[in-house]
């Protein structure tokens, strides 16, 4: 491990001083020290090729630091509990070597105190003076990575590593006066929980192909036990949950609400594999590509809503299997032999309703997790090419499902009793009751 010269005595009462690894610059001119929690290994999310490409230009090599912080994986569950069970011993300080114009060009508040003349006696570390910052040295970690590779904000993928890094930046920015990122951070956030359909369907394609991927790896290992990094898991959508009530970004909850309440409760990895439903859910779990949420961090509140909007969901997709084939688009086809269309005669929506419609969805009704928009995007693609129907009739199907479908979106703020943002729209006011259903047909 490097050694450090003059540790300072604010320092010297707590377990360890790591100086991270892929921020200790040769040529760095201040230091950020953050005392709290371990930065462990799972936990360092976004990877960087900083350490790496000073390596190779001669600048900070690998040592035995960069072992003793990365060589922590198996080490890291046991350390966490004893953080937790003891919660008031001394912890762990990291330290960032970086430079001071970076962090000028990102916050207002280090241009102004580096624009300050600073006293003599300030603490320094290897000669270079210290910065102590009281944050969550997780978001202080994010923060540092993003200014050093702010080129890569826009080739993110939609996965927790960026959900983490963009809400580290929200959070810190009043504090740090992030003038720059902030609204950066804050579209990227927005853009991942979105208020419009086109977008809800573009990200969802990502998801489909990252579970896809995730399943297809899982199924294939050999080791049925060992899971995938941490990279490779979605978004949990309780702590953007939570996330957004506390920084008060309420337009992207009813499309975080809406996913959670597409996940099973059923597949849980979290659960103990001594026994055989736990090894049953934690098998669930990766087969179905890695969906999971963390629900012990909602509010009571926040359980209120979930419960509320997976009830009203249900109870709309039951009257759209009943009585869907109302709809104002379910007219005549115009056919010039209506004995050759199956709709034209007397009851054929309502018969082919019933025999196609209500049994393509019978079994959906029983999961726990209902996905409506995803079983409304089958639908729809069923009644497109169902050979029984003729040309009109098809065209008819498809656009009664795919205005329900539209419907179904619009309304998600008012199943989750959701105060309805300015983004969302719509011809609802505020406390005036709404039957999404009706609208839908």
């Amino acid at each position: 491990m490097t050694e450090l010269s003059n540790i300072p005595h604010a320092l010297k009462g707590l377990n360890s001083v790591v100086v991270h690894p892929d921020f200790k610059f040769p040529d760095a001119d201040v230091v950020l020290s953050v005392t709290g929690r371990c930065l462990y290994e799972k936990q360092l999310l976004v990877d960087t090729d900083i350490r790496s490409n000073h390596s190779e230009s001669g600048g900070a090599s690998t040592s035995d630091d960069d072992e003793d912080f990365h060589s922590q994986t198996s080490r890291d569950r046991r350390k966490e509990r004893e953080e937790k069970n003891n919660p008031e011993k001394p912890s762990q300080a990291t330290l960032f070597k970086v430079h001071k114009s970076v962090l000028r060009r990102a916050s207002e508040f280090f241009a102004d105190m580096f624009s300050i003349p600073q006293p003599s006696n300030q603490d320094t570390i290897d000669g270079l003076p210290i910065i102590y910052m009281h944050d969550d040295p997780i978001d202080i970690h994010n923060f540092i990575n993003h200014i050093y590779n702010s080129d890569v904000l826009h080739y993110l993928p939609l996965r927790q590593s960026t959900f983490n890094m963009m809400s580290s930046i929200i959070r810190l920015s009043r504090k740090y006066l992030l003038l720059r990122l902030a609204p950066a951070a804050m579209f990227r956030i927005r853009s991942d929980w979105p208020t419009t359909l086109e977008e809800w369907d573009k990200n969802d394609l990502q998801v489909v192909a990252i579970t896809r991927w995730n399943a297809q790896v899982r199924d294939g290992s050999q080791d049925g036990g060992s899971r995938l990094g941490p990279e490779d898991l979605l978004v949990e959508p309780c702590r953007v949950i939570r996330f957004a009530r506390q920084e008060n970004i309420l337009e992207i909850l009813p499309a975080a609400f809406y996913h959670l309440s597409r996940l099973s409760s059923l597949n849980d990895p979290h659960r103990p594999r001594s026994c055989i439903e736990g090894r049953k859910r934690a098998h669930g779990y990766w087969m179905g590509g890695g969906r999971y949420a963390t629900r012990s961090v909602l509010t009571p509140a926040d359980w209120d809503t979930l419960m509320i909007g997976k009830a009203e969901i249900r109870a709309w997709f039951v009257n759209f299997r009943q009585y869907g084939w109302q709809s104002i688009h379910a007219t005549n086809c115009g056919a010039d032999d209506p004995s050759s269309c199956v709709l034209s005669s007397q009851g054929g929506w309502k018969n082919y309703w019933d025999e196609v419609i209500g049994v393509q969805t019978r079994k959906i009704l029983a999961q726990d997790g209902l996905d409506v928009m995803e079983v409304l995007q089958v639908l729809r693609h069923v009644v497109l090419y169902d050979e029984n129907l003729c040309s009109g009739c098809r065209v008819q199907a498809g656009k009664i499902v795919g205005c329900a479908r539209t419907e179904f979106w619009d309304c998600l703020p008012d199943f989750f009793r959701l105060k309805r943002p300015n983004p969302w729209g719509g011809i609802w006011m505020e406390g005036e009751p709404v039957d999404c259903f009706e609208q839908s047909i």
